[in-house]
């Protein structure tokens, strides 16, 4: 099965490409907070991918 890349938007797309930062603890506990009450699989896709670029700073 191939892995779908969520799509980012433009604002997370150039803070992740930018800066290469990654993200502090509070911002990735915001993230876990929202992908912890994700209405659907697709919006939980890209929240985890978020969390994964954040931690690694990618």
């Amino acid at each position: 099965m191939a892995k779908i890349q969520p799509v980012l938007t433009p604002a997370e797309l150039a803070f992740v490409q930018g800066k290469r930062n990654r993200l502090e603890p509070e911002e990735l506990g915001q993230l876990a907070k929202q992908l912890a009450s994700a209405g659907n699989a697709t919006e939980a896709a890209r929240i985890k991918e978020r969390i994964t670029r954040g931690f690694y700073g990618i």
